[in-house]
C-alpha cells in the first residue's frame, strides 16, 4: 500500500493534484500507460517487419492519442475531486465513470495491439487461434459479419439514389 502511495504521488505531484479520494486509479492508470507503450511498440515492430517507413506524422498521432487519453482521464478525475465533498453517492458514481473509462481505454489499445500482431503474421498458429479470437470477442463480430456487410451495403444503396436525384 505505500508502494503504491509513493507512486501514486509521484506520478500526479507533476499535475499539482493529490488523489488521496481515488485509491484504486493508480493500477489502472499504470495499465493505461502500460498498454499504451505496448502498442506502440508493437506498432513499430509492425512496421519494421512490413518494410514500412514510420514517419513523424505517425508518432505525433501517438502522442495525440496518448494526449486525448490522458485528458479525458484528467477529466473524469476532477470531477471525482469536485464531488469528494459533495454527496457519496455521486462521488461513487463518478469514481465507477473514471474506471469504466480506464477500463475502455485498456480494451481499445488491447485490440490495437492484437491488430499490430495479426498484421505482421496471419498465418502463424498463434495469430490464428488466440489473435484473431481475441479481434473477433473485442470487435464484438462486427467485421465481415454478413449483417453489417449487408446494411453497407443497403446504405451504399440509399447513399447513390440520393446522388441521382440531386
Amino acid at each position: 500500500m505505500k508502494t503504491i502511495i509513493l507512486l501514486q504521488t509521484l506520478l500526479f505531484t507533476f499535475l499539482g493534484i493529490q488523489f488521496n479520494i481515488l485509491p484504486q486509479l493508480p493500477p489502472l492508470l499504470f495499465a493505461v500507460v502500460g498498454v499504451m507503450a505496448l502498442d506502440l511498440i508493437t506498432g513499430i515492430i509492425k512496421a519494421k517487419l512490413k518494410n514500412e517507413v514510420r514517419t513523424s506524422k505517425a508518432m505525433r498521432s501517438s502522442v495525440i492519442k496518448f494526449a486525448q487519453y490522458f485528458t479525458a482521464i484528467i477529466i473524469a478525475v476532477g470531477l471525482q475531486y469536485l464531488f469528494k465533498n459533495i454527496d457519496a453517492e455521486s462521488l461513487q458514481n463518478v469514481k465507477y465513470i473514471t474506471r469504466g473509462l480506464c477500463l475502455f481505454i485498456v480494451l481499445i489499445e488491447i485490440f490495437s495491439v492484437c491488430e499490430n500482431i495479426y498484421e505482421v503474421d496471419k498465418t502463424s498458429p498463434f495469430s490464428k487461434y488466440l489473435v484473431k479470437p481475441i479481434l473477433s470477442i473485442l470487435s464484438f463480430g462486427i467485421k465481415n459479419n454478413p449483417l453489417t456487410d449487408a446494411a453497407k451495403q443497403a446504405a451504399e444503396k440509399n447513399n447513390d439514389k440520393e446522388n441521382e436525384s440531386n
